[in-house]
């Protein structure tokens, strides 16, 4: 999807099928950090719908960066160190990014923001619920 406008569609539908999944995962009484993991990348999915009505970001950044916002999130949650996990997190992160920008998809800016976006949320969410 190379323009903004293809892409609304498929981020509204992905925010109906994740907001389902995190009300049935809460739903299921399950742990309930498989549903603050979904609820929040709904919310991310639905931050990247309000920036995409703007400017083109991207959403692989988000969702790699989300998953290391989680990890980090994690070992605080847990308090377990998972170092390994940690690292081979941020060299994805820079493989995606660098082919985000080796085929032209996005520029660095929005490539880096997205990152930054995915992984602070994420790890704020996680930070917030350690206190609750």
């Amino acid at each position: 999807m190379k323009t903004k406008e293809e892409r609304t569609l498929p981020y509204l539908m992905t925010i109906i099928f994740y907001y389902l999944a995190s009300y049935l995962l809460k739903q299921l009484q399950i742990s309930p950090i498989f549903y603050y993991f979904i609820l929040g990348a709904t919310f991310l999915i639905i931050i990247t719908l309000i920036i995409n009505f703007f400017w083109k970001i991207s959403i692989h950044m988000i969702g790699i960066g989300g998953m290391l916002g989680t990890l980090i999130g994690l070992s605080f949650l847990w308090m377990i160190d998972i170092p390994f996990l940690i690292i081979l997190l941020i060299l994805c992160s820079g493989i995606t990014g660098f082919a985000r920008l080796k085929l032209n998809a996005h520029n660095p800016v929005q490539v880096y923001t997205g990152f930054v976006i995915g992984t602070s949320f994420m790890l704020l969410l996680f930070l917030v619920i350690s206190y609750y």
